[in-house]
C-alpha cells in the first residue's frame, strides 16, 4: 500500500478516527511516496485542532494519546521512536514557526472565492451558447456576444489562477520551511531532555 504523507495546516476533528479516511481540505500539499519519512510529528491544540505531517496511519498513534493526555501537546516520531513534548513554551515556539503561513493562506482563501463566481458565470455562458448552437433558428449575434463574455472572463480566470499558482509557491516554500524548523525544535526537546519517550 502507498503511503501517503501529508503536510498540512488545517484543523482536523481527530475524536471522528479520521485514520485510513478521505481527508478533504483546501490548499493541502499531498505528496506520495512508498515509505515514511525519517520524522512525523502532530500539533495538538486544545481539543480537536491538529497541524499534521507524516502518515495518514499514524494518525491513529495520535489518536489513542488524545484519549490518554489532555491539553496541549505534541506528537513526534523521530525514526522509530515516539515522544511527546507538552512544555507550552517549546508548544508557542513550534506554532510560531507555522505563523507565515496564515497571509499566504488568506490570500488563497480570497483568490478561490474570486474564481468561484467567474467559473460559474462561464459554465452558464457555455450552457446558452451550447443550446443556441443547437438551435436552427440561432441568433448569431447573441451567439457572438456571449463569446466574448467568455473570452473576456477567461481572461480574467487566467489571471487568477497566475496569482493562485504564485501564492501556491509561496505557501509551499514556507510549509518546507516550517517543517524544518518544527523537525529541529523538535529535537532539540529530546536533547534537552523536554521529550517524553512514549512506550
Amino acid at each position: 500500500m502507498r503511503t501517503l504523507a501529508i503536510t498540512v495546516f488545517l484543523s482536523l476533528f481527530i475524536s471522528a478516527g479520521l485514520a485510513g479516511a478521505d481527508v478533504s481540505v483546501n490548499g493541502l500539499q499531498v505528496q506520495i511516496g512508498d515509505t515514511l519519512p525519517p520524522h512525523s510529528f502532530a500539533i495538538i491544540n486544545g481539543d480537536d485542532a491538529i497541524q499534521f505531517s507524516g502518515n495518514t496511519k499514524e494518525l491513529r498513534a495520535v489518536k489513542r494519546l488524545k484519549k490518554t493526555h489532555q491539553g496541549d501537546f505534541i506528537w513526534y516520531r523521530q525514526q522509530d521512536k515516539q515522544y511527546l513534548i507538552d512544555a507550552a513554551d517549546r508548544i508557542a515556539q513550534v506554532k510560531a514557526h507555522w505563523t507565515p503561513l496564515a497571509g499566504e493562506e488568506a490570500k488563497m482563501d480570497k483568490l478561490e472565492d474570486a474564481m468561484k463566481p467567474l467559473e460559474q458565470q462561464i459554465d452558464t455562458l457555455a450552457d446558452a451558447q451550447e443550446n443556441d448552437s443547437a438551435n436552427s433558428r440561432r441568433d448569431d449575434q447573441r451567439l457572438r456576444q456571449r463569446d466574448k463574455q467568455m473570452r473576456t472572463l477567461a481572461r480574467q480566470m487566467e489571471a487568477i489562477s497566475e496569482d493562485m499558482q504564485e501564492v501556491s509557491w509561496q505557501i509551499e516554500e514556507l510549509s518546507n520551511a516550517a517543517t524544518q524548523a518544527t523537525i529541529k525544535t523538535l529535537d532539540e526537546c529530546i536533547q534537552n531532555g523536554q521529550a517524553l519517550l512514549l512506550p
